[in-house]
C-alpha cells in the first residue's frame, strides 16, 4: 500500500505541475503560440483550479500514508538497518510544496502580475512624438478629436483607458 501511494504521489505532483504549468509556458506575451498548444493551454487553465485541488487533496493522502507512520524494519534484517526513511520524505514534501505552488499558480490571475496599469498616459503633439516615420499607431478619432496610440506601446498593455471628445474610450490591440 505504501509503494503504491509513493508512485500516485509522484504522479499526482508531476500532473498537477504540468496542469498549472503549461498555460504559464505557452500563454507568454510576445512568443508565438501555435494554434493547438493554445487550444490545450486554455482548457488546462480553465480546468486547472478544480483540477489542481483535487490534485493536491490524493498528494496529501498520499504523503500522509507514506510518512505516517513508520516503517519497521523488517524481521531478520541486519540489526541496526533503518528503512530509508529520508527519501521518501524528501519525496513527499518535494511533492506539496510543488502541489502548493501549482495550486497556488492555477488560483490566480498570473497575467496581471506581468502587466501591470500605466496610470500615467499623457497625450503630447505629433511633432513632439519622436517615433519613426513608419512606426505603426493605433488611431482613433472621435468628436472631433483624434488620438494615436503607438502599437508598440500597446503591444505590451493592449489596453489603454483614454478620454477622446469629450467620452471614455478603451483603446485595444
Amino acid at each position: 500500500m505504501r509503494r503504491l501511494s509513493f508512485w500516485i504521489l509522484i504522479v499526482a505532483a508531476v500532473a498537477e505541475v504540468l496542469i498549472a504549468g503549461i498555460p504559464v509556458w505557452v500563454i507568454r506575451p510576445f512568443v508565438a503560440q501555435p494554434p493547438r498548444a493554445l487550444a490545450l493551454a486554455m482548457a488546462l487553465r480553465d480546468a486547472g483550479g478544480w483540477a489542481t485541488l483535487l490534485a493536491l487533496a490524493v498528494i496529501v493522502v498520499c504523503a500522509a500514508v507514506v510518512l505516517w507512520p513508520p516503517r519497521e524494519p523488517r524481521s531478520g534484517a541486519a540489526e541496526g538497518a533503518r528503512p530509508r526513511r529520508w527519501a521518501r520524505v524528501t519525496v513527499a514534501v518535494a511533492a506539496l510544496v510543488a502541489g502548493g505552488v501549482a495550486t497556488g499558480i492555477a488560483h490566480v490571475d498570473y497575467f496581471q502580475w506581468m502587466f501591470h496599469p500605466d496610470h500615467d498616459v499623457r497625450a503630447i503633439p505629433i511633432a513632439r512624438a519622436h517615433w519613426p516615420a513608419r512606426a505603426m499607431v493605433l488611431d482613433v478619432h472621435l468628436g472631433g478629436q483624434a488620438r494615436a496610440y503607438p502599437i508598440r506601446e500597446m503591444g505590451y498593455y493592449h489596453v489603454v483607458n483614454d478620454r477622446l471628445g469629450g467620452a471614455p474610450i478603451a483603446a485595444t490591440y
